[in-house]
């Protein structure tokens, strides 16, 4: 693929991508167009990448095609999909965060595929259109592997809107598709009592702060659940920028934040790794507070699987904290 692709639209817009960079600008009269949701007003916008997971999808474009330039109706961006054995296109609907006629997305399908295979961009909003037998397993694997990333399970509807935002309430995605922690969270609620960081991220979805907070307490942790719930932390605090809801609650973000960087070297089981954690300085009375807790709480939890090693681990790192605390409830 050549490095840079250019389109002139009908309303004479010229739309440049620079492949290597997955960015795109526009130009209308000579003179660059910004996004107006952005802060900054950059005139140099993310390349969007939408991925459709399923045997059900056909995709009608060439892999030596794959960044589209697709026509813009009301602030949305329409991708075309057929499914085997339509005839009838179907769209999927993204924001369109520039004001032009049409915008470039680059499209992936994979008729059968597993995580570890799938391309995405480190920048830039990535969506997955997923048919709806998708199995469990694997929808939880993308929402772990791809948090910042949007994935919506098709169920036959004609049309598709995607809401390019962080959600951070409890209404469902529009035109009947369906979020996947919408679907997980509703129908088997049992897939959050086994997987912490899932839980986590819901719980972050709804701003239900305080049932982050019990996760260390109620669950038997390991160290790639705290790094993958402290992502969904820093994900959620980006995204105060633009929502109000959100940034209200930056201090309490602020405040896991602190709890989970804490935690991470403990869950490591490395004495020495937490020894210089305190070599840093000591934390705040209330987070050692809180993490004595979390410890006495993980030494029962392991009591009931009868993992000594751990017990004698957290209580050698509750003798550390204990010293330090001096203002208790």
């Amino acid at each position: 693929m050549e490095e840079y692709i250019e389109k002139i639209t009908p309303q004479n817009i010229v739309v440049r991508v620079n492949t290597q960079k997955n960015t795109y600008m526009l130009f209308k009269n000579n003179e660059s167009i910004r996004n107006p949701r952005s802060k900054t007003q950059s005139i140099v916008h993310e390349l969007p990448q939408i991925i459709f997971l399923g045997k059900e999808f056909e995709i009608r474009m060439s892999t030596s095609e794959r960044i589209g330039f697709f026509e813009v109706h009301s602030g949305q961006v329409y991708i075309p999909f057929w499914l085997k054995g339509a005839s009838d296109v179907r769209h999927i609907k993204l924001p369109a965060l520039v004001d032009s006629d049409l915008l470039p997305v680059y499209v992936y399908h994979f008729p059968t595929f597993h995580v570890g295979s799938i391309p995405v961009f480190a920048s830039g909003m990535n969506y997955f259109v997923v048919e709806s037998r998708i199995d469990r397993e694997m929808l939880i694997r993308l929402k772990m592997n791809f948090p910042t990333s949007r994935v919506i399970i098709y169920r036959g509807e004609k049309d598709s809107f995607i809401d390019g935002q962080f959600s951070a309430g409890d209404e469902p995605a529009k035109i009947g598709s369906t979020r996947a922690t919408d679907l997980i969270e509703s129908d088997d609620r049992a897939y959050l009592e086994k997987n912490p960081s899932f839980a986590a991220r819901v719980h972050l979805r709804r701003l239900h702060f305080e049932k982050v907070y019990e996760i260390p307490e109620l669950y038997l942790l390991t160290k790639d659940d705290m790094d993958i719930i402290l992502g969904y932390l820093r994900v959620l605090r980006k995204k105060s920028d633009e929502q109000k809801e959100i940034r209200q609650n930056i201090g309490k973000i602020d405040e896991l934040i602190e709890l989970f960087i804490v935690l991470i070297p403990i869950f490591t089981f490395e004495i020495s790794e937490v020894e210089r954690l305190f070599d840093g300085g000591i934390p705040v009375q209330q987070v050692l507070i809180k993490i004595e807790t979390i410890l006495k709480c993980q030494i029962e939890l392991n009591k009931i699987i009868r993992d000594d090693k751990k017990q004698r681990f957290y209580e050698n790192v509750i003798s550390m904290i204990a010293p330090l605390i001096i203002e208790r409830a």
